[in-house]
């Protein structure tokens, strides 16, 4: 976790990076991608409108900026997308269930902050981990595994790593929803 020195903090997952601000926590979505800087989807400035009381656009361009200076221990691009911002108290968010981070291994794996600026890990080692989890997440599904067409997105480690163990998987019942 980065901590600034007004107390504000990011906190950046494998599949999500937080701005933590008097109590509230604000997520941004991370598409990880396979051989590509990973993708850091943020709403535009149109679907962050009815949110100004929360933080104000000024305060969205701060936290872009912040976001994107901070020596993260990954590459990330960042993306303007028509999506409403997702807030949470500090604390409170849960990762969905199914996924890796929503298992006991996953939660520990993201405690221990492998992006962060002051970890001693190099850049690609973290990534190379989560990679060598989700593949291992993969192989040991069972039963339906609901994916939605919309995140199949070209070059992800979903798209790339992780449907195909899944399609070769013979204990799981893939079933793409629109």
């Amino acid at each position: 976790m980065v901590i600034l020195p007004d107390g504000t903090k990011f906190d950046m997952k494998w599949k999500s990076v937080s701005f933590i601000k008097d109590g509230i926590q604000l997520i941004f979505e991370i598409v990880p991608m396979f051989d590509r800087a990973d993708i850091v989807l943020i709403p535009s400035e149109y679907a962050w409108g009815d949110y100004t009381d929360i933080f104000s656009l000024d305060e969205r361009e701060d936290i872009i900026y912040l976001l994107d200076k901070i020596n993260w221990r990954r590459e990330i691009d960042l993306l303007e997308v028509d999506m409403s911002p997702t807030f949470c108290r500090e604390g409170e968010f849960i990762p969905p269930p199914g996924t890796l981070e929503w298992t006991l291994a996953g939660m520990e794996l993201e405690h221990l902050n492998l992006f962060d600026p002051d970890e001693r890990l190099r850049e690609q080692k973290g990534k190379d981990l989560y990679l060598l989890l989700e593949s291992k997440f993969a192989q040991m599904a069972l039963g339906d595994v609901r994916i939605p067409r919309c995140c199949v997105i070209e070059g992800s480690v979903l798209a790339r790593l992780t449907l195909p163990i899944l399609e070769s998987n013979p204990e799981v019942n893939l079933i793409f929803e629109d």
